[in-house]
């Protein structure tokens, strides 16, 4: 590609081409299902128990009940840690990304919405590496909005972007974009 500066982050600018025709929003229907989605910065792994432990208690009481719930920083976690902790949440759908600096990634889902992973990206230039999942609808209603699209698919690329500099966060956002 054709870029007009040195940083990644304008070569990623010139990959967007402003003579394309926006697509046509269109507000979902009334009776649509809707897709609430979280991520979490778990700091550490949920670094002492009782973090844990009352992250647990709010996810199985009163949560924001999302549908998808993506984290970073899984430190000592592994995927079956992260299976059944989803589970005991609501969540029968999980995965796991181990990622070499240790700060892995995951990526949950409730009943009706499977999650199959695309591709675990652990090379660099990702400091903590990227999970490529992709989520189907599967729900009973058959009215999902997931990007107007009537496959009922929508990706998702889980990563903890690199801490230690700018321009590592740059060229990590510019692999995104080929993800």
């Amino acid at each position: 590609f054709k870029s007009s500066g040195n940083s990644p982050a304008r070569q990623i600018l010139d990959l967007c081409d402003p003579s394309a025709p926006a697509e046509p929003w269109a507000p979902p229907a009334a009776d649509a299902t809707r897709l609430k989605i979280g991520q979490l910065n778990t700091y550490y792994g949920f670094r002492q128990a009782h973090q844990l432990e009352w992250f647990s208690h709010w996810m199985t009481t009163k949560g924001e009940q999302f549908d998808v719930l993506s984290f970073n920083e899984l430190v000592k976690w592994d995927a079956d840690m992260l299976a059944k902790r989803a589970a005991a949440w609501g969540y029968p759908h999980s995965a796991f990304l181990k990622a070499k600096s240790g700060f892995n990634l995951g990526i949950i889902s409730r009943r009706g919405l499977p999650i199959r992973i695309l591709g675990k990206h652990t090379h660099k230039p990702f400091a903590h590496g990227a999970l490529h999942v992709e989520i189907r609808d599967e729900r009973s209603n058959g009215n999902s909005t997931i990007g107007n699209h009537p496959d009922r698919v929508v990706r998702f690329v889980v990563t903890h972007l690199s801490p230690f500099d700018a321009q590592e966060r740059e060229t990590e956002a510019l692999h995104l974009s080929f993800i």
